[in-house]
């Protein structure tokens, strides 16, 4: 929260300072850093996805899902594909 709103290139040298022990920050070419402000949600649903009951497969996920933020909404998606593989076999 109290980077949210600053210099996007000195949030970039500082998560480069901090990777370091895996990866040294001169081999990085290029970069993009963005804000992810759209998993503040106040309730998130317990679970990855929600699957509606209907005849077609009716999905429902992403950062207000789960853990939410930007690995919850990654989750929710593999999660998701997942269930519709396991629905087709």
């Amino acid at each position: 929260q109290r980077h949210l709103d600053g210099d996007l290139q000195a949030a970039a040298k500082t998560l480069l300072s901090e990777a370091k022990k895996y990866i040294a920050p001169a081999q990085v070419l290029e970069w993009q850093v963005h804000r992810w402000r759209y998993s503040l949600c106040y309730q998130r649903h317990p679970a990855a996805f929600w699957a509606a009951r209907t005849a077609a497969p009716l999905l429902f996920g992403g950062d207000g899902f789960g853990m939410g933020n930007v690995e919850g909404a990654f989750i929710s998606g593999k999660e998701m594909a997942g269930h519709i593989l396991q629905k087709k076999n």
